[in-house]
């Protein structure tokens, strides 16, 4: 998997460091991020570094599991700032099934809020066949190497 750089900001963002472009960021799926998808409607989570729980609690993971069985997003990606802790989450509707973000299965973990994009910032990405909740070394386990040796 490939991540970059996400930030939720309500004002101009100040520039944090060569290694973290601002203070707030967080990574992000990749595939997720495509300057030419369609506006969206998305339920952001995002967990400050002091209360994040860890990535494999099993809130986070039923949290996931909760998600992957509801109808299927646009697209979903679970947001981390290291290897071990869980920073939040973003699900991306075109047409969301909620009517706030209080009924994102995520919001179980943490609050979370339904916000309207514009287009030129959200893909649209299958669902992946199962959450995959295990990490080795911070990477997802099991999933195959983009080499392809297991």
């Amino acid at each position: 998997m490939t991540w970059c750089w996400f930030a939720a900001t309500d004002e101009p963002a100040q520039q944090a460091s060569k290694r973290v472009p601002v203070s707030q960021a967080v990574r992000i799926d990749a595939r997720l991020i495509d300057p030419t998808g369609d506006a969206a409607w998305i339920s952001l989570a995002i967990v400050s570094e002091a209360t994040a729980p860890l990535f494999d609690d099993p809130a986070v993971s039923e949290a996931m599991r909760a998600t992957l069985r509801a109808v299927p997003p646009a697209a979903v990606s679970t947001l981390v700032r290291d290897a071990s802790l869980w920073a939040g989450s973003v699900t991306v509707w075109r047409d969301p099934p909620w009517t706030s973000g209080a009924e994102d299965p995520f919001a179980r973990v943490h609050p979370a809020r339904l916000l309207h994009v514009a287009a030129g910032l959200f893909a649209t990405v299958p669902a992946p066949c199962g959450p995959a909740i295990q990490r080795v070394g911070g990477e997802l386990w099991p999933a195959i190497p983009a080499d392809g040796r297991p």
